[in-house]
């Protein structure tokens, strides 16, 4: 579906093997905790997982201009007590919200840890509704491929 960065390859047995984007390219996949260097890593990578979710307008401006998607993680949201989780939610919508609004590109993702909090398209569409994707910037962002140079 072309939903989540971490890809699947099959090797020549039948066990499937995870390739983790994130020790990829260099300046592919960035995470980054605060707005300043979030800002400066957005002029350089082609996806930003900013894990605080500050909306920023600078940031957003930023992204928008240089073609940076930034990432937003369902596996941030697996494991959290639902207090902290609604919280969460609330902080990624506002987040959702500046970015449509600075026409900054955003993609929704699991970046999956492990086997079990991979998600189908289906789980992550619905997250998306929630967070305050429309139905067509869902489906845009199922037709977009993540390809690893």
């Amino acid at each position: 579906m072309g939903f989540d960065l971490v890809r699947m390859e099959k090797p020549s047995d039948d066990s499937a093997k995870f390739i983790d984007v994130r020790k990829g390219a260099q300046n592919f996949f960035l995470i980054r905790r605060d707005l300043a260097s979030a800002r400066a890593a957005c002029k350089r990578a082609k996806f930003l997982f900013f894990e605080s979710y500050d909306s920023d307008a600078g940031l957003m401006k930023s992204c928008a201009e240089k073609n940076c998607t930034l990432v937003i993680s369902m596996s941030d949201l697996l494991h959290l007590p639902p207090a902290e989780k609604a919280k969460k939610i609330a902080r990624i919508r506002q987040f959702v919200f500046f970015a449509n609004h600075f026409c900054a590109k955003t993609k929704v993702v699991t970046l999956a840890r492990n086997e079990f909090e991979l998600r189908n398209g289906y789980e992550i569409a619905s997250v998306g509704e929630l967070l305050g994707f429309t139905q067509a910037q869902m489906e845009k962002m199922e037709d977009e491929e993540i390809r690893i140079i």
